[in-house]
């Protein structure tokens, strides 16, 4: 399962506050997975314009705001997914009445904005043992800084993998990250295919060394 793109939250029926996530490693990640014979179903959640993998079959839920990738989570989750990959750049704050019909330009509006729910929490909640890849991006932060929040990402949530990323290192044509796990490796990835290729041969192979315990 792959969530990928970005949230928008309504502040009236034709507006909304959204980021600027394109869904484009999310999709990526999905095309290396369809390519494994060991993946029998590939669950894609994203919002209605992120982009969308090029290979042949996956699942589609399509998402607006926090709250339906909520419900969606809860859906998917109940049929015990073996992999989730939480790639979905999600809104922090949601407007606390949004605004029925449409806000004519005329009109000033204050904007009051409420905490959204932490949706990363709701795989451990709910008692999924998947394998479980978080995604923590900051902008313009120290490499240590970065590298830190992403590993209290992982001990707070329940991550075997962090992807953490900067956002002064993505730009259309390139990607700059570093994969964290639970034993302290870090790999440095350059490139969406790089990144997608790494997130799906580390999740492969735990989830063969998880099978091998039991």
């Amino acid at each position: 399962m792959i969530t990928s793109g970005h949230t928008i939250e309504f502040i009236d029926s034709v507006r909304g506050i959204v980021n600027f996530s394109t869904g484009q490693l999310g999709a990526a990640i999905a095309e290396a997975y369809s390519v494994c014979q060991e993946i029998t179903e590939i669950t894609y959640i994203s919002n209605f314009d992120a982009a969308q993998p090029k290979c042949p079959e996956y699942r589609r839920i399509s998402i607006t705001n926090v709250a339906s990738l909520s419900a969606a989570i809860d859906r998917e989750i109940a049929r015990q997914p073996d992999i989730i990959i939480h790639a979905m750049a999600i809104s922090d704050f949601t407007p606390s009445a949004p605004i029925g019909g449409k806000l004519e330009s005329a009109h000033s509006l204050d904007l009051r904005l409420i905490p959204t729910p932490k949706i990363i929490t709701k795989y451990r909640e709910a008692g999924s043992r998947a394998i479980l890849v978080g995604f923590k991006l900051l902008a313009n932060a120290p490499h240590d800084e970065l590298l830190a929040h992403a590993r209290a990402l992982m001990a707070a949530n329940g991550c075997d993998f962090v992807l953490a990323n900067d956002l002064k290192n993505i730009a259309p044509e390139t990607h700059e990250a570093f994969l964290l796990s639970t034993n302290g490796d870090i790999a440095h990835l350059i490139g969406k295919t790089a990144i997608a290729r790494a997130i799906t041969a580390a999740t492969l192979a735990k989830s063969v060394d998880s099978m091998t315990k039991f």
